[in-house]
């Protein structure tokens, strides 16, 4: 084999390693961005989650008939509080199904609520509803922040050379964090709770 040969093929082979570093770090880079992501997302979280008792305190003192609707909702406060396994995408994704049932059945309590005007009055309620409208639109940008950072890290291991490493590495795109109309964008919290 001629010396030039050689050289190609060895700067070929360099070349390639380097293509499957650069890959291999992307892949970790982006996997570790969502990780963090879901982090801040699961702060706001934990700050509903401090807020529901309130909420269902407050109204239980003036929504008896709706006692279903408020145990429903102090269920769904739990599930979504329970640990889960931040490196498990099946874990995540059932994470953040519970968390989008309770925040559907908090809009379904502040949707009945306006029938209760002497509720939607009460001083602690609106204290604690713009608290929570607060709470909500930060959920909202994390939530936004997380999709992209999981968009990326799909991106990552979708496309090639990364969807030949992301198999051997066992990694999986993480889920997407939609809400309840199956859109991974903002609500519009004012409307939901105004």
């Amino acid at each position: 084999m001629e010396m030039s040969t050689l050289v190609a093929l060895g700067g070929a082979g360099v070349a390639g390693a380097f293509t499957l570093y650069r890959t291999h770090r992307r892949i970790v880079v982006t996997g570790n961005e969502a990780e963090q992501a879901l982090a801040s997302v699961d702060v706001q979280l934990r700050k509903r989650h401090d807020l529901v008792p309130h909420v269902v305190a407050t109204a239980r003192k003036f929504m008896s008939h709706e006692a279903a609707l408020l145990e429903r909702i102090t269920e769904l406060r739990a599930r979504a509080a329970e640990p889960y396994d931040k490196a498990s995408a099946g874990e995540i994704a059932a994470h953040l199904d519970a968390e989008r049932a309770l925040h559907a059945e908090v809009r379904t309590l502040f949707s009945m609520a306006e029938g209760y005007p002497e509720l939607k009055s009460d001083e602690s309620m609106v204290r604690v509803q713009d608290t929570l409208e607060e709470v909500e639109g930060n959920i909202a940008a994390a939530r936004r922040y997380y999709n992209m950072s999981v968009m990326h890290h799909r991106n990552a291991i979708e496309t090639f050379p990364g969807n030949l490493l992301a198999g051997p590495m066992e990694v999986r795109p993480w889920p997407y964090f939609e809400t309840e109309s199956g859109t991974r964008g903002a609500v519009d919290v004012a409307k939901q709770f105004g």
